[in-house]
């Protein structure tokens, strides 16, 4: 049987961010253990490791979060995966995109220690990709 969603919206949104959270450790655990894992066992240079990593990690969000994070926001429509997977995949390359631009900005503009980047790659970034994921690429 389906559950179905109980409770007040703002805690209907806590959960999912909760999810999304731990979708997004999930992810970025697989990254570092192929990433280590190309290097270290198949002797490719860190820099080319990157992108298996990202890969499957990539794929792995976008199966937790199509399967438990935003499942109630697309449920029936299984079989109609690619679009969100697209979306997915664009919505990644955006948060790609505004990590570097963070780390740009604080570290080489401003000329901060990168653990002010990192502040806001870990808080500000995240949000805005559980946004774009939510009203945009599971919808």
């Amino acid at each position: 049987m389906e559950k179905t969603q109980t409770g007040s919206p703002l805690l209907q949104l806590l959960a999912q961010g909760m999810r999304f959270g731990i979708v997004g450790l999930l992810a970025t655990g697989v990254h570092i253990t192929v990433f280590v894992g190309c290097i270290e066992l198949l002797d490719i240079a860190p820099l080319l490791a990157n992108f298996p990593a990202f890969t499957v990690a990539l794929i792995t969000g976008f199966i937790g979060h199509f399967t438990w994070t935003f499942r109630m926001q697309h449920r029936g429509l299984q079989s109609n995966w690619k679009p969100a997977m697209f979306k997915f995949t664009l919505v990644s390359f955006i948060g790609l995109g505004l990590n570097t631009l963070v780390v740009y900005l604080v570290v080489t503009l401003l000329g901060h220690p990168y653990p002010y980047a990192v502040v806001l790659m870990v808080t500000v970034v995240p949000a805005m990709m559980f946004l774009l994921q939510k009203f945009w690429a599971f919808t």
